[in-house]
């Protein structure tokens, strides 16, 4: 396994602005998913987090216009033994490599584009 990728961390899903409401209470009332603290750095942003057995739901909204894959926030999170290693292995298959647009501090990760378009999120493990 290239890479050692070790589980899925989180994932996010987004909904639109005008569903957030009808979304949380899916998510927190009619399926009883646990709300976790969101880190400061996320606080002023509309949504929440779940906890989900050992990863995470994120639940945000979608502020990008219709049908805009690209610009969508939505993605998978996989926690990684080697992340240097996945790297080499992603960029020797011809990858596409995104810009981290929120570093977080102390957190090793990057995202790539898989196949469909989709935003994928790596971050190494400690």
């Amino acid at each position: 396994m290239t890479g050692g990728i070790l589980a899925i961390h989180h994932v996010q899903v987004t909904v639109p602005a005008d569903r957030m409401a009808a979304a949380l209470h899916f998510y927190g009332h009619t399926l009883g998913l646990a709300e976790i603290p969101q880190p400061a750095r996320d606080r002023p942003e509309p949504g929440a987090w779940y906890r989900v057995g050992a990863a995470e739901l994120h639940l945000r909204p979608d502020t990008t216009a219709a049908g805009d894959a690209a610009a969508s926030r939505r993605h998978v999170a996989f926690a990684v033994a080697d992340l240097d290693r996945l790297e080499s292995a992603l960029a020797a298959a011809g990858s596409e490599f995104l810009p981290d647009a929120r570093p977080v501090p102390g957190q090793r990760r990057l995202f790539v584009r898989d196949p469909g378009g989709n935003r994928v999120e790596l971050m190494e493990q400690p």
